[in-house]
């Protein structure tokens, strides 16, 4: 006798006979579907559903573009963009400072060691603080889902690069685990659970604080020994020798990190405060995010959140300064980046293909999961809006030109190509120079956050 079920589609809330009856008639009576099935089965997406038109549009000249044009970087099948983002800012301003080639880098390795480093240490901190909740609750769940993932915040930025300093790419240069990070990342996670377990457990038997921070201690240095055999052990000194354009020879001896970038590197990190647009939160608010960092007593994450015209406005502002934009967006929106190059909302014709568009807000992408920040570029350039406006300093630029970090086989050999639109939808934040900001806006950040977010805010995402 058959056990098999044999109850037919239907029910309360189920999907009926009749539905599926009515589904098919009305895809078979339009042949449209069946030719969108066709291609689409047979070709890659992007070709089916792109817009041609869109994409024949792109005009990469720029009335404001920051010279000189850098070489693309690299981050490989890493999540190292937010390094390479602000390295690639730093850069910028020692190429023009010495007068070097535009193909000098920094050294995205020798941060991301001591990046995953710490985040290590303040994941095991987190474990520590939170030994009383149960591993039920949504807030451990958060903790150890992925503690020590590649991307970060630019308060994350900051705390690496002002601790550690930064040293030339030649000095630490890039390895197999650096660019292929899942192997690493995998093990160091595995062990970090087990550590985590391991505390847990001593707090629950009743050892002393003391005696499970000294624990803690050694598994760190655990931590540190993972970390330099994957990705070799930092430098504490070097000699920095480089050859500028006109073939001088530039010498810098017995350079520590620290030292090299307070003495050669223009760029200031601390002087650089993260504005974000989130439509869900009052524009004006300062707003953190609980237990999203990498130092340990390194700065909190602060936000300032403010309207999109003021963002556009700071953007601009920074790179009529002649300076570079750190930003962070949801690059896998409504885009071809590793294609064309291009960041559009009207890059794909979904109507014309399956008869619908989705539409949400951009606070209502960030409420249902949509969207979030994924991706750290630099804005180098834009281009005016051409339309009429006699205050020209509110004009909004119609496209922007974004450094990536993906190579150069993309784009304008791996520079991007940024919608007006689409920076209004899918960019969530930037870095800009504490001094352009309104008096009004510097003394928001000046007080304690308004807002504390929970981890698993979409705000809390890495770039």
């Amino acid at each position: 006798m058959s056990n098999k079920n044999t109850k037919q589609p239907g029910g309360v809330g189920g999907l009926s006979q009749s539905f599926f009856d009515a589904s098919s008639k009305a895809y078979l009576s339009d042949p449209k579907n069946k030719l969108a099935c066709n291609a689409l089965t047979a070709s890659d997406w992007e070709k089916v559903v792109g817009n041609n038109e869109e994409i024949r549009s792109i005009n990469p000249s720029f009335s404001k573009k920051l010279l000189p044009d850098m070489k693309s970087t690299s981050q490989r099948q890493s999540g190292r963009c937010w390094l390479f983002a602000v390295l690639n800012v730093m850069r910028r301003d020692m190429v023009t400072k010495y007068n070097l080639n535009d193909d000098f880098e920094l050294s995205q390795t020798y941060l991301f060691f001591y990046d995953k480093l710490e985040k290590c240490n303040y994941f095991l901190e987190n474990i520590i603080k939170t030994s009383d909740e149960k591993m039920e609750d949504r807030l451990l769940s958060h903790l150890v889902d992925n503690p020590i993932e590649d991307g970060g915040q630019w308060d994350m930025v900051v705390n690496i690069v002002e601790k550690y300093g930064v040293v030339p790419k030649y000095v630490m240069p890039d390895v197999e685990p650096a660019k292929f990070t899942r192997r690493m990342n995998n093990f160091l996670l595995y062990q970090l659970r087990d550590y985590a377990h391991e505390l847990r457990k001593m707090h629950q038997e009743g050892t002393s604080i003391e005696v499970v921070r000294a624990r803690k201690e050694e598994m760190m240095e655990t931590v540190y020994r993972i970390l330099a055999i994957h990705l070799g052990e930092p430098p504490q000194t070097f000699d920095w020798k480089v050859h500028d354009k006109d073939k001088k020879f530039l010498s810098f001896p017995n350079q520590t990190p620290q030292q090299f970038y307070n003495s050669h590197v223009p760029t200031n990190v601390t002087d650089l405060v993260c504005i974000v647009n989130d439509p869900r939160h009052p524009y004006g608010c300062t707003m953190t995010v609980q237990m999203l960092g990498n130092v340990q007593e390194g700065r909190s994450v602060l936000y300032l959140n403010l309207s999109m015209e003021d963002v556009i406005k700071y953007a601009k502002k920074t790179i009529d300064n002649n300076q570079p934009v750190w930003f962070g967006c949801d690059v896998g929106a409504e885009s071809n980046v590793k294609g064309q190059g291009l960041m559009s909302t009207e890059l794909w014709d979904y109507d014309s293909v399956f008869g619908t568009t989705p539409h949400l807000s951009k606070a209502d992408r960030l409420r249902y999961g949509q969207s979030l920040m994924t991706h750290a570029m630099v804005l180098t350039g834009y281009d005016e809006d051409s339309s009429e406006n006699e205050d020209k300093s509110k004009d909004e630029p119609s496209q922007w030109r974004v450094e990536n970090s993906w190579g150069d086989d993309h784009g304008d050999k791996g520079y991007s190509l940024l919608k007006k639109k689409w920076f209004r939808e899918y960019v969530y934040e930037i870095a800009v120079h504490q001094d352009l900001l309104s008096d009004e806006h510097k003394a928001a950040l000046s007080k304690q956050p308004d807002i504390e977010l929970p981890p698993w805010d979409p705000m809390g995402a890495l770039a």
